[in-house]
This record gives structure tokens, sequence and C-alpha cells, in this order.
């Protein structure tokens, strides 16, 4: 049996994703401003993650990448740094394990671990991989486009844009 839609609830329906979008919007520029700001080091799984992150223009500072490391001696190595550990696994069951493995020894060792920006981005772009990272960014954008294949310049995306080839570069995509 068929849901019958009235137009009141088409626009109920438009308000909420509007919210939605907007949350999105505002916790991607929180997160970005931090990963740019803050004194961080961000453990990877793999080459191809330390690749998609350094390309991504996400974060610009140290990556670790640790399918080869043992937690104890990344703590040992880490030991008394006055910066925290962002992990960024994939959303697997190989990445959730390493998640757990590095977030536990790293912890016990008084060095600050931040598992929250994972989340977000996961929530935000919709990742499973970390390697989607700019594919995901790219097709954020293109989920809040306009059916004219523009983007919707709400003051929100023109404040989280930093300038007018980010624009242009995502409108293409689009």
């Amino acid at each position: 049996m068929p849901v019958d839609l009235d137009c009141r609830h088409i626009q109920e329906f438009r308000n909420m994703k509007s919210i939605i979008i907007k949350q999105k919007i505002k916790s991607l520029k929180r997160v970005l401003e931090y990963l740019k700001t803050e004194r961080l080091i961000v453990l990877v799984e793999g080459k191809r993650d330390v690749y998609a992150l350094k390309n991504s223009n996400f974060y610009n500072g140290e990556i670790i990448q640790i399918s080869n490391k043992k937690p104890y001696e990344l703590a040992q190595c880490l030991f008394g740094i006055n910066k925290t550990v962002v992990i960024l696994t994939d959303y697997d069951e190989t990445g959730e394990q390493l998640l757990q493995k590095f977030a536990d020894e790293l912890s016990a060792n008084n060095i600050k671990v931040d598992i929250t920006t994972r989340k977000k981005l996961r929530w935000i772009l919709g990742l499973n991989t970390i390697e989607e990272l700019s594919t995901a960014y790219a097709d954020f954008f293109a989920q809040i486009s306009c059916e004219k294949h523009e983007l919707c310049l709400s003051e929100d995306i023109l404040q989280f844009l930093e300038n007018k080839q980010e624009v242009a570069m995502l409108n293409r995509k689009v």
C-alpha cells in the first residue's frame, strides 16, 4: 500500500534534511580546522591510507602507518610527546581491532588519544575506509547540490569553502 505524502510532509522532510546537512557542514568545518591547527599525530593502517590522507588536504602533519607496528613499541616511541594522537583506521573488523589495541596501549602510557574524529568523519562523509576520503569529500558536496548541478551556495557553505577555486572544482565534480 503506497504512502500518501502531502506537500506538508514533503516540506517537513526537506527541512529535516536541510538541518542535517547544515549540521554536517558545521561538523566538517570543525574537523578540518581541528586537523589543521592542533598539534597532532595521525595513525592510519596502510600505505594507501597515508597517501589518501596526504592527498586529501585534510591533514599535513605527521602520519604514522600502524599495520606493521606493535602498539607497545609505538607507545614507547611516542611516550612524553605533547601531541594528541588521532587514530584513523578503517571501519571494518581489522580497523576496529587496530583502533582498540592502539588506543588502549597509548592511553595506558598517558598519551592523549582521539578516536572521535574518526567517528565524526564517518558520520559526515559516510566513509568505510580512509582511502575514500577525497572521493567521499567530493560526494558530500554532490549530495548538497541543486538539480541544476550547481552548489546551493547558502551562507553556511560559503563560509565553509575557502576560495573560489574550490567552488569551481566542486562544481566540475558534481
